[in-house]
């Protein structure tokens, strides 16, 4: 009888099923064909009072400072108090937001940036105090500046996302970098890359699976550049990535 082993190694998209035949074993790869949009956004944050966005749809926000990492809540909690960090895309709701227009005054619209899937709940400077350094957390809605935000053209389709606190402020990712943990907070404005972000949107495509044979599992799963030609993913030292279709 054949025995089945289950590996997840991409956290929603990607499934590998082992199945040991007395040829070795036969690789099965599952994947949903995923990528991510780049949107301009002038049509919905226009001076207007008219409304021009699409409140449904979810948005990847990505740092100019860390291309390939978006704006991540922390083990995918809905807690208040939950922090935001910077991490590589892996397409997960934890990865996602809505822009809830909230309101516009003399500096123009403002937005609440909404988790996907968690009853309302946005960004929040933590105890809606302004100074360089003070945190972005998860917080349910209040109705404050503190979950307020203005999102005003950069360049190139990038944007700052600033605070209705105090507009000398705005989302920073600290030091600019780019490594996974990388806090999100608000500072002074410094028209860094580590304060102009890209608005994403998710795209999907039908699961298609990919079926091979090989004599070793290990080797199979670990080797880098290892190419499922069908369903379009690639691996690379171990990690799974989808391509920017």
């Amino acid at each position: 009888m054949k025995k089945k082993i289950l590996a997840i190694l991409c956290s929603a998209f990607i499934a590998i099923f082992a199945s040991i035949s007395p040829w070795g074993y036969v690789i099965t790869v599952s994947a949903e064909r995923a990528s991510a949009t780049r949107r301009d956004l002038s049509g919905m944050i226009g001076n207007s009072d008219i409304w021009y966005g699409n409140s449904n749809l979810n948005y990847f926000i990505s740092p100019r400072c860390a291309i390939g990492s978006v704006a991540d809540i922390d083990g995918g909690s809905n807690r208040n108090g939950t922090n935001c960090h910077l991490w590589k895309l892996n397409f997960g709701y934890n990865q996602q937001f809505k822009l809830i227009r909230a309101g516009r005054d003399s500096y123009g619209p403002y937005f609440m940036i909404v988790k996907a899937n968690s009853n309302g709940k946005c960004l929040d400077v933590s105890g809606g105090q302004v100074r360089n350094g003070q945190n972005i957390q998860l917080w349910e809605r209040n109705g404050t500046r503190a979950q307020q935000w203005y999102i005003k053209p950069a360049d190139n389709k990038t944007y700052y996302v600033i605070s209705r606190l105090n507009v000398n402020y705005a989302m920073d990712v600290n030091g600019a970098y780019s490594s996974n943990g990388t806090n999100f907070q608000l500072w002074q404005r410094n028209n860094t890359n580590a304060q102009k972000f890209c608005f994403y949107t998710c795209n999907h495509a039908r699961t298609r699976r990919f079926s091979t044979l090989c004599n070793d599992w290990s080797d199979m799963i670990w080797v880098a550049g290892w190419e499922c030609k069908d369903c379009h993913a690639v691996l690379q030292n171990g990690t799974w990535t989808l391509p920017n279709e």
